[in-house]
């Protein structure tokens, strides 16, 4: 009766290791989901900065004219 009771024992945490892996690598596909996209989002506001420099200086040279 022991041997079955661990046997059972060790099936579950066998179940409950496969589930908390699958959760883990869902956690590190977003983490890297959610990595790219802030990444993107600062390169187009790097890109948005620079693009408003440029009209800054275009309208200072307008001015100056």
């Amino acid at each position: 009766m022991e041997f079955s009771r661990t046997t059972s024992m060790h099936c579950r945490s066998a179940q409950e290791l496969g589930s908390l892996q699958i959760e883990y690598e869902l956690t590190l596909k977003q983490t890297g989901a959610a990595s790219a996209t802030a990444q993107e989002l600062d390169n187009q506001v790097r890109e948005m900065e620079r693009m408003s420099r440029a009209v800054m200086r275009l309208w200072a040279g307008l001015r100056r004219e």
